[in-house]
């Protein structure tokens, strides 16, 4: 007998039902958002240290920006999938 017959484990390996995907897609989603925020402080912010720190900030909002778009697109992937019941 191996030790995964000893823990249940058919009840941690049970499949995602729609309501899963639609609660991942939408934390997802939502933390795309969260993540574009990071990227609008970065932009405001106005440091009179020098252009350097504007240009690297200016950098850092884009690449969260960026993120943030990959973000919102996996998620809207998993909601439209989850609403069509695919």
């Amino acid at each position: 007998m191996s030790t995964a017959d000893n823990h249940n484990s058919g009840e941690v390996l049970r499949p995602h039902t729609k309501r899963d995907f639609i609660r991942a897609g939408w934390v997802i989603a939502f933390a795309s958002l969260m993540i574009a925020g990071i990227g609008v402080r970065f932009f405001v912010e106005k440091e009179t240290i020098g252009d350097a720190i504007l240009s690297q900030n200016q950098n850092a909002a884009i690449m969260f920006w960026i993120i943030g778009v990959i973000f919102l697109g996996v998620a809207i992937g998993i909601l439209v999938k989850a609403y069509r019941g695919e």
